[in-house]
């Protein structure tokens, strides 16, 4: 599949071989959700917490004598069922954090880039070089090549001058290729990449991923 490489000025100065293997092909949809959930979960903090009765501050003494008085029993004041008294079942402190197998992970990146590829909201930039601390001229080098704003613009390295000028627009993420995962490239509505961004993450698709044996003691 070929895919035209643009220069900052938003001309077509040539194109890019892009990987059948990795970029063609029916995205897997149920793996990309899964994977997106999983990555979303893990950036929880999972601090909330509320009071069960038991951690409520208030007296434990009982309101009012069992019978006779025409009110319904009760046994103290911090009972659910009353106002500013413990909550049932309520949220504590937990960890949201699981992980992906590597082949899941695979799977799920190269299935966000097919989709990108088919919504045609992949742009690739035959090199993105930013002189001098601007956001003012990153806004319009994007605009040139119709990107105006929410978009992904993904680097091997994120130099200093690139990251000051980025910084201050909204809608706008800098991120290098070896950090991607599938949820970057979903989260916005348009990815750019460097050339050389796109042909090292495709190397990463394509590489074999190596099994760890445990080695068994010998008797």
């Amino acid at each position: 599949m070929k895919w035209d490489v643009v220069n900052q000025s938003g001309k077509v100065v040539g194109s890019v071989d892009l990987d059948d293997g990795v970029f063609s092909g029916k995205p897997h949809r149920s793996v990309l959700a899964e994977s997106i959930k999983i990555y979303r979960g893990n950036k929880r903090q999972g601090s909330a917490d509320t009071k069960e009765r038991g951690e409520i501050a208030k007296s434990t003494a009982k309101p009012w004598r069992q019978k006779g008085t025409g009110n319904a029993r009760a046994g103290r004041a911090s009972s659910p069922i009353w106002r500013g008294g413990g909550v049932v079942f309520g949220p504590t402190p937990r960890s949201y954090r699981r992980t992906l197998p590597r082949k899941v992970k695979r799977l799920a990146c190269q299935s966000a880039l097919r989709v990108i590829v088919q919504d045609k909201s992949l742009r690739i930039l035959e090199a993105l070089e930013i002189k001098e601390v601007s956001s003012k001229n990153f806004s319009q080098l994007l605009a040139n090549i119709e990107v105006a704003s929410n978009a992904l613009v993904v680097v091997r390295k994120i130099e200093g001058n690139l990251y000051h000028s980025a910084k201050n627009l909204k809608k706008i993420k800098l991120k290098e290729v070896k950090d991607i995962n599938a949820l970057h490239l979903l989260e916005l509505k348009h990815v750019v990449f460097t050339k050389e961004a796109i042909l090292d993450l495709t190397d990463r698709l394509k590489a074999p991923i190596h099994r760890m044996h445990a080695k068994t003691p010998q008797s």
